[in-house]
């Protein structure tokens, strides 16, 4: 996984802004999983290949799904809360269940243990946002 969580400094009086850092081809397989999660047919939405609109999707989790929320760069401080539980839930039943029934149960234990880190890293960083009232900053990086 290539999906890296940090802290940038801060032009503004506060804390660090949370940052998440991301390669579009690896964020795809974290995406899959995500949309699995939620019932979401990836493929057939808009920007992933597909015409389904993202409005027509109630998941807290759309602002990791949509890349209209990485065109702005930033997830928004109330989104992050609201994809808090949700995320939470799906980490802990991904470390019950090892990914069964998904492409990626049979992947290699060091690539699952590493998506296992990156999303309590992205479980924190979202904590971290809502604690201190402020947006994530999404920043892709070249290949």
């Amino acid at each position: 996984m290539d999906l890296t969580v940090e802290s940038l400094p801060s032009d503004e009086d506060r804390s660090p802004a949370p940052v998440v850092l991301f390669r579009l081809g690896v964020i795809h397989q974290f995406r899959q999983l995500l949309a699995d999660a939620e019932g979401i047919d990836l493929p057939s939405m808009l920007h992933h290949g597909g015409t389904t609109t993202w409005d027509t999707i109630a998941s807290s989790l759309r602002p990791l799904l949509d890349f209209g929320y990485v065109d702005t760069g930033r997830i928004p401080v109330a989104a992050c809360a609201r994809m808090l539980p949700r995320l939470a839930e799906v980490a802990g039943f991904w470390r019950e269940t090892g990914l069964a029934g998904s492409e990626y149960a049979q992947s290699p234990e060091w690539w699952q243990a590493r998506l296992h880190q990156t999303v309590e890293e992205l479980l924190e960083v979202l904590r971290r946002a809502v604690a201190d009232d402020r947006d994530v900053i999404l920043v892709e990086l070249s290949p």
